[in-house]
């Protein structure tokens, strides 16, 4: 009954390691193809991200298409404030730097900063 036990707790981490690394896989195959098609390197949109919130730390950044538009998305935080910072990863212009609020249900009610 126990070596049951065993194995099929085996089994079951075994699943779950595959599952995990195949979406990890997804997802960097789906990044690559994205940064393949980016004209602004990750390094250029970084500088521009930035440069909009000086002295920031960037805790999180993604390349995503949203709404059609290939942009980076950045989370930069300074003086305890996160900033929600995106840059069009074909122009290099930056589309928004806002302040996240932290009740923020989806409304686009942030506070906008240096756009």
């Amino acid at each position: 009954m126990r070596r049951t036990v065993i194995l099929g707790t085996l089994a079951v981490l075994a699943i779950g390691a595959t599952a995990a690394w195949k979406i990890q896989h997804d997802v960097a195959e789906e990044q690559e193809g994205m940064l393949a098609r980016a004209a602004v390197s990750p390094e250029a949109a970084r500088s521009t991200a930035l440069a909009s919130v000086r002295n920031g730390r960037i805790t999180e950044a993604e390349l995503e298409e949203e709404n059609g538009r290939l942009q980076y998305a950045f989370d930069i935080v300074v003086d305890g404030n996160t900033y929600d910072v995106e840059v069009d990863a074909m122009t290099g212009e930056l589309l928004q730097s806002v302040i996240e609020n932290e009740d923020d249900d989806e409304d686009d009610d942030d506070d906008e900063v240096g756009r």
